[in-house]
């Protein structure tokens, strides 16, 4: 969630004031999950874009109306051509409402896993939802979320148990953000520590903290937006008695919104990128480090050529002639201080034998001796380049950095060297999240030899329903491990993409484990019969995210 209810409130009132009256262009959707919607004016255009993707909804406007060329499915066409008529949110309840001027509703839904968007008509029926599968027949209503204004009303909402005043406070006031409720903690002034201490006084205390947040969040009279170096913490309507950052104001919520949100989506897309690149590398750094440190243990010992070579002059100088049949023999160093060497023998060679094999034995000492010092100091190079490489990228900051990076090192970096190896897969292969993989199958010799082949029996096997399409398969590390809801969506989405439902604005794709789909007998190639299926509804689509090695 980007944007908690104050923040919404104070949005919807400024855009009830500058949209009203603005022409709806269009209404698209070119990103899983997320609606956008063309505005128009005599003096410009504008869009708004709302992502109702769980755990990562929010809605900003931004100036101007680039609308893609490809991978866009249309929607709510009964919006075209109509005008804004009022924006709104409902009370108490993260729901915003665009009210248009042919009497219809268009009600987003910011929360929880079912977030989506309606458009209802006058009566509160739904006529189209974004996400299809997801929200009633009728316009979900607001359900307006405790808000105490007493102090007895506070306390009566009051955690039990153990804890700090601000989460507390954010417990017993749902409406409030975690920054909100830390100003009410500052400007309550209480004397205690833990929020199971509080009495009577200190209710009051926070009561009148309480009302004064929730007076100037209501003004939004200073909306700022709150970073940690590039990333960005939070967007404030107050002035905090104990900022988190340094603040960066703007003049109006939508300008500050539109900073966060877009700073957010930054943000994330750096980070799906950079975090998976930096553990990669530092387990490189570490892997060389400990080879670098293995190897000069080993240089570093005394060498045995030198022993091997002695042991051949004594025995030679002394036991040439001699017989087999000896384990070993005891003799006078001749080269030493004279103490005696007990020198191990093969018995089954002689003396000039077992000679000649401890010469070959100080020969292949020093060679490996040799090669371990060029082992070192390739070892040392590349423990050398790694470092300074997993320094260089601990000092990236952003995705133009990381894209130099990435540039300068690509003979070195993961990715580069994953999609050598993926040459070698003849499917087409998407990366999902960095982590995940999807073969497609060109062609009916290659969707055969994928699903029965190449797929394991724990893979999830994909496919259009309905229709004929390329063979997709989802490939999972582990037979236990379940990919993430929006992967997989992801995946259905490039299975119908590569099908003959390419053009419909969404379709179903059959979805099983590999171990579940068997070819019917004397069938040609890439026949298949399926049990255990579910199917998604997706729209026909490569997802921006994905990478094609």
């Amino acid at each position: 969630m980007l944007l908690g209810y104050y923040t919404l409130r104070a949005l919807a009132r400024e855009w009830n004031g500058s949209l009203r009256g603005w022409r709806i262009e269009d209404a698209y959707s070119s990103s899983r999950d997320e609606l956008t919607l063309l505005l128009a004016d005599g003096a410009g255009e504008a869009s708004l874009r709302i992502s109702v993707r769980p755990g990562s909804t929010f809605v900003f406007r931004q100036d101007g109306a680039g609308k893609p060329r490809r991978n866009v499915t249309p929607l709510f066409r009964a919006l075209h051509g109509h005008a804004v008529d009022g924006v709104a949110v409902a009370d108490r309840d993260r729901m915003l409402d665009i009210r248009i001027s042919n009497g219809l509703l268009l009600r987003t839904q910011l929360f929880g896993s079912r977030a989506n968007v309606f458009l209802g008509d006058g009566q509160g029926a739904v006529i189209e939802r974004f996400r299809e599968n997801v929200g009633p027949a009728e316009l979900p209503l607001g359900r307006p979320a405790p808000d105490p204004v007493t102090a007895e009303e506070l306390a009566d909402r009051w955690p039990t148990g153990a804890q700090p005043i601000a989460r507390a406070v954010l417990r017993a006031v749902p409406l409030f953000d975690q920054w909100m409720a830390q100003e009410v903690a500052a400007r309550a002034e209480l004397k205690i520590a833990d929020a199971c201490l509080a009495g009577p006084n200190d209710f009051q205390s926070l009561s009148n903290a309480v009302g004064s947040v929730r007076e100037d969040a209501l003004q939004a009279a200073a909306p700022a937006v709150y970073r940690n170096g590039r990333s960005p913490l939070a967007l404030g309507l107050i002035r905090f008695t104990t900022p988190p950052a340094e603040p960066e104001p703007f003049e109006s919520v939508d300008a500050a919104v539109r900073a966060l949100v877009r700073a957010s989506l930054s943000d994330r897309a750096f980070r799906s990128r950079y975090e998976p690149l930096v553990r990669d590398v530092e387990l490189r750094a570490r892997k060389a480090a400990d080879s670098l440190a293995s190897m000069s243990r080993e240089i570093h010992r005394p060498s045995r050529a030198d022993r091997y070579e002695r042991w051949g002059h004594l025995l030679m100088a002394t036991e040439a002639g001699s017989s087999p049949g000896r384990e070993q023999v005891a003799l006078a160093d001749l080269f030493g201080a004279g103490e005696t060497v007990t020198i191990p023998l093969d018995p089954a060679l002689s003396g000039l034998e077992n000679a000649n094999r401890y010469y070959d034995r100080a020969r292949r000492s020093r060679r490996a001796r040799e090669e371990a010092e060029r082992r070192l100091a390739a070892a040392e190079a590349r423990a050398s380049a790694t470092g300074s490489m997993l320094s260089e990228l601990q000092d990236v900051e952003d995705l133009k950095g990381l894209r130099a990076f990435e540039k300068r090192h690509a003979d070195h970096l993961p990715s580069r060297r994953d999609k050598s190896a993926a040459s070698d897969v003849p499917y087409r292969v998407f990366r999902l999240d960095g982590d995940h993989e999807v073969w497609v199958g060109r062609n009916a010799k290659q969707n055969d030899r994928l699903t029965f082949r190449d797929a394991r029996k724990h893979d999830l096997w994909l496919h259009a329903r309905g229709v004929p399409g390329s063979h997709t398969v989802l490939r999972r590390p582990q037979k236990s491990g379940k990919p993430p809801g929006h992967v997989l969506e992801q995946a259905a989405s490039i299975a119908a993409w590569f099908s003959k439902a390419r053009g419909s604005g969404l379709a179903p794709v059959i979805v099983a484990e590999r171990k579940y789909v068997r070819s019917p007998r004397k069938a040609p190639p890439g026949t298949v019969l399926v049990e255990r299926e579910e199917v998604l509804i997706v729209p026909p689509q490569l997802p921006p995210d994905a990478t094609d090695a």
